[in-house]
């Protein structure tokens, strides 16, 4: 399937930590795209970016967490990702209550455009990355059978979060 630009086709999880969260492996992922989005609110400000490696060794999905009464090193972590040889402008997918909030400070700082998003359709639409596309993600849950990973219905919908 593709996001946008980005094949994630064969996505999985990668057990190894490269940090604080694991990263999500697209091995189909060939073409450079340089995707970075931010989610800022009250505590924490979270990072996703996309690395892509040399031809046919796909891409990776990474993760990072600041707290947000420090968003300047969020602001300096996401200077350190953009990639100044890439022809295209990046622009940088936000959301939350302090995608607005710091709007003005990403922009002066990073140069970049910020594309405010709704926080809502963005958990779904990635929620729904997920269950399509990363396997061991769906699971049950009772008392006596705690939780059975089960494959995701051609039909997911609906489903609790």
């Amino acid at each position: 399937m593709m996001f946008g630009s980005i094949n994630s086709s064969g996505a999985i999880i990668d057990v190894t930590k490269h940090g604080e969260a694991s990263d999500i492996l697209l091995p189909n992922q060939i073409e450079r795209v340089q995707k970075v989005a931010v989610d800022i609110g009250g505590s924490l400000a979270k990072v996703v970016y996309l690395t892509s490696g040399p031809r046919s060794q796909g891409g990776r999905l990474h993760f990072a967490a600041f707290e947000t009464d420090n968003v300047e090193k969020c602001v300096a972590f996401i200077r350190t990702l953009l990639d100044t040889d890439n022809t295209e402008e990046p622009v940088i997918m936000a959301t939350g209550g302090g995608a607005h909030r710091f709007r003005d400070l990403l922009n002066k700082e990073l140069g970049v455009e910020i594309r405010v998003e709704d926080e809502m359709e963005s958990l779904t639409a990635g929620l729904n990355f997920l269950i399509r596309e990363v396997a061991d993600e769906v699971f049950t849950y009772s008392e006596d059978r705690p939780m059975q990973f089960v494959d995701a219905a051609a039909d997911m919908f609906p489903y609790m979060l």
